[in-house]
């Protein structure tokens, strides 16, 4: 079946899940082995790095305040805070989906040093 609205398949995906939780738990427990669940695991790793690397490349692939380029001391900054609240919320890679789908405003990269100051300040 073909969604026109992303929103009204992910309901669709809750209404169905939540009316077949308990099959769902069975299925998953006696179908997926350990090589199948392995094997998810490595697909979610390779779209996770994709999506940071896309919104490292959205924000502008260096930090905002001194221009240092590394990516592995690169962190994503929330410019009006409240990051820790989201973060518990959506996790890193939500907060990479938000800004790939446009939402990037809010956000700003900063190497770590930066990011520390500006959080003390």
């Amino acid at each position: 079946m073909a969604w026109k609205y992303k929103e009204d398949e992910r309901e669709y995906q809750k209404k169905w899940y939540a009316e077949h939780k308990e099959e769902k738990k069975v299925y998953d427990k006696n179908n997926r082995t350990e090589a199948v669940k392995e094997k998810i695991r490595a697909q979610h790793k390779e779209r996770n790095i994709l999506r940071k690397a896309q919104a490292f490349d959205l924000l502008g692939d260096k930090c905002a305040i001194c221009g240092f380029d590394d990516e592995r001391a690169l962190e994503v900054d929330h410019i009006n805070g409240g990051g820790y609240k989201e973060r518990l919320k959506i996790k890193s890679v939500g907060i990479y989906r938000k800004i790939i789908i446009g939402e990037v405003d809010n956000y700003q990269l900063l190497c770590s040093n930066c990011n520390s100051i500006k959080g003390t300040s």
